[in-house]
């Protein structure tokens, strides 16, 4: 009998073999080492080749050591810009810095690992230097043979493969005698750092981070605007202030604010009107500015004014002669515009001033009610109004501005940088379905379909609040990219559930003794890897509420889907360690016979590093509920029986019972002396 009483394992016998164990598989192969062939310095930065999400240090090419070259090392945290750096691996242009490697190595003292891009430095001086010079404007021949033509070509490749470059500005393009090469646009999220001199109005207007990834007609305008500034050989509006420049373009257009006040060359007048318009979709492409460049002439007329009304909406202290205008006029001073929706102000100046009938009659269908608005309608409706007024521009919330597209990148910034403010407002965009609005007022379009699609899944992963959802599952659905930022995980670079498998075998020796196995990060980016829709349940413990509530079971159900979709590679480290997790729940078990038998199973699957076969042994088996059924039935026999011996033991209970008895016993002998009696008496008398 003395080993029904047998000890469960103990979490010494599995902590004993991770301090020995050493991984097979470790991620980075040498440090500094990239590929095995680029070597990065990173005792050797580079500030003036670096962003806000990248560091550059100098790089050594092994096969070609006399390369001038420089590494980009990421931060986790930040979206990359993939499309573009899978482009850029095979394409070349003599005017562009190549890009000769990429992928993950580990860094630095600490061997954290991180993701690389190798890059050929460019040679020369940004453009800036020369235009910091003034007075050397370039000749129209030379400028459109050095500079347009070289540009062009490189924005047509690029339409080609479908990406944009978003960083063609004075600094980002050197100049090497007669030769120039633009740099990276793969260092940071589209257009993040851009001059806004060099955006269109549409990204003007919208928050760093918030801007599309794919902005091909911004490269074209961009390019327009280096032009103007070499034309003129110097940077016209370098003192200006952004939100008077932002004013002055809504108010009069891009062409009459930027081109006009200057004396630009005749040959180049069609280029700047064929660019600078204030219609993304009338503005020229790539195909069009070559064609521009190879002969080709359009005698475009002169961009009409943008006024829309001689008599301007006083909003905000100024006057508002378009929608555009007065749609930024709003959404400067947010919480002015609020009580301004009831009156009918804006209906009325566009049907009596704008003459724009239909935009007034949506904005009265969005604004009046036959209830009050809430607090938060009003601050939806506010919004919509915006997009109907200038539905070409970013949506509007709030403090936050942002393309459609850019809605993912601006929520991983908010998140990393616990701007909490921010994430609410971006939860209620997504919740409100501000995007779904913004994007019917477009002309429908595939890219649109496919954006509303996302976003709708996103929007209804956000919603549901188990493991695997909320909004650290809208943040790996927005960003596909974007590596897993479990704190549990941090000097992991992990993208695949893979890596993400294989850094928490490595992290098993030492972390198992004080964390759980996974957190709300792991869990949601692992559910958005495989495109799961429902909250995981475990209906197998849900009758019982120590395990429907054990997180850690959850956690070990998507584990094991994420090792099955990985190809069943064993994991002994990460077995170990969820088994230090899952010893409570053994421990609690009443049979010591089932018990004995599941420490047998479990020494087993972690032997062969198996999570799946953990996830059978505490999910799927019966036994967890055979014993709490038995138990629940031993319980009940016994609270009887228990009850029963109480009723027994009760003094008043067992006098009564004594006093029953004893009459009852004492009446039937006396009913048998009686009987007796007269029988005697009788048999007596009948002999007489």
């Amino acid at each position: 009998m003395a080993d029904t009483h047998e000890p469960i394992i103990r979490q010494e016998e599995f902590l004993a073999f991770l301090k020995g164990y050493s991984p097979e598989r470790k991620a980075g192969g040498e440090r500094d080492m990239l590929a095995g062939r680029w070597r990065i310095l990173s005792n050797q930065p580079l500030p003036e080749f670096s962003s806000s999400y990248a560091k550059a240090y100098v790089a050594r090419d092994e096969k070609t050591p006399d390369a001038s070259l420089y590494a980009l090392v990421f931060d986790d945290g930040v979206p990359l810009r993939q499309k573009n750096i899978n482009a850029l691996k095979t394409f070349r242009h003599p005017a562009l810095v190549s890009l000769l490697g990429e992928g993950v190595a580990q860094i630095g003292p600490t061997a954290s690992t991180r993701y690389v891009a190798v890059l050929e430095k460019p040679a020369g001086i940004p453009l800036t230097e020369m235009l910091s010079r003034k007075g050397n404007p370039i000749p129209e021949s030379l400028l459109i043979q050095q500079f347009l033509r070289p540009l062009s070509e490189i924005l047509s490749g690029f339409a080609k493969m479908g990406i944009s470059h978003n960083r063609i500005n004075p600094g980002n393009i050197y100049l090497s005698g007669s030769t120039i090469v633009l740099g990276d646009c793969i260092s940071e999220p589209s257009g993040f750092s851009q001059d806004i001199l060099f955006e269109p109005i549409e990204r003007m207007l919208t928050m760093p981070r918030g801007k599309a990834d794919f902005a091909s007609s911004a490269d074209c305008y961009a390019v327009a605007m280096l032009a103007l500034h070499l034309a003129l050989g110097f940077s016209p509006f370098a003192q200006s202030v952004k939100e008077s420049l932002i004013r002055d373009i809504l108010s009069n257009g891009a062409y009459h604010t930027l081109v006009m006040p200057w004396d630009v060359p005749t040959g180049l007048q069609d280029f700047f009107r064929g660019e600078l318009g204030d219609s993304r979709r009338d503005r020229w492409d790539a195909l069009t500015i070559e064609s521009w460049l190879t002969g080709r002439r359009y005698n475009l007329v002169m961009p009409s004014s943008s006024r829309e009304t001689s008599r301007g909406f006083e909003f905000g202290g100024e006057a508002h002669f378009n929608r555009k205008s007065l749609a930024h006029g709003l959404w400067s001073n947010w919480k002015q515009a609020l009580p301004m929706l009831a009156d009918n102000r804006i209906p009325r100046w566009l049907k009596i001033h704008a003459h724009k009938q239909d935009t007034a009659d949506t904005i009265t269908r969005l604004t009046q009610s036959s209830t009050p608005l809430t607090p938060q309608q009003e601050e939806e409706a506010l919004a919509r109004v915006i997009i109907v007024l200038d539905p070409s521009g970013p949506i509007r919330f709030r403090q936050i501005s942002s393309a459609v597209e850019g809605l993912g990148a601006q929520l991983a910034y908010a998140l990393i940088a616990e701007r909490h403010e921010d994430v609410h407002t971006l939860m209620q965009i997504i919740d409100a379905d501000l995007s779904g609005f913004w994007m019917e007022q477009q002309k429908a379009s595939p890219e649109h379909a496919a954006l509303a699609a996302k976003l709708q899944k996103a929007r209804n992963h956000i919603r549901m609040k188990g493991p695997g959802f909320g909004v650290e599952r809208g943040l790996y659905d927005l960003n596909p990219g974007l590596p897993c930022l479990s704190p549990l995980l941090e000097g992991h670079h992990v993208t695949t559930l893979a890596e993400m498998l294989t850094a928490l075998d490595t992290l098993s020796t030492q972390k198992a003794a004080t964390e759980d196995a996974g957190d709300r990060h792991i869990a949601a980016f692992i559910a958005s890897r495989l495109n799961l829709d429902k909250e995981l349940r475990v209906p197998e413990v849900q009758a019982s509420p120590s395990l429907k509530a054990n997180f850690t079971l959850v956690m070990l159900k998507l584990l094991a889907k994420a090792q099955h979709k990985a190809g069943d590679t064993p994991f002994k480290g990460l077995t170990h360690w969820l088994a230090i997790k899952l010893l409570p729940l053994l421990g609690g078990m009443h049979s010591r016979v089932r018990q004995r038998k599941l420490q047998a199973d479990l020494r087993a699957a972690v032997t062969r590093g198996s999570i799946e076969e953990l996830a059978d042994m505490f999910i799927s088996s019966a036994s967890f509920d055979a014993d709490r059924r038995e138990f629940q039935k031993a319980s009940a026999d016994y609270a009887e029986r228990k009850k029963r011996i109480a009723t027994l033991q009760g003094t008043t209970g067992l006098s009564h019972q004594a006093s029953v008895k004893g009459h009852s016993v004492a009446q039937s002998i006396a009913y048998s002396v009686c009987i007796a009696t007269v029988y005697v008496t009788l048999k007596a008398c009948f002999r007489l």
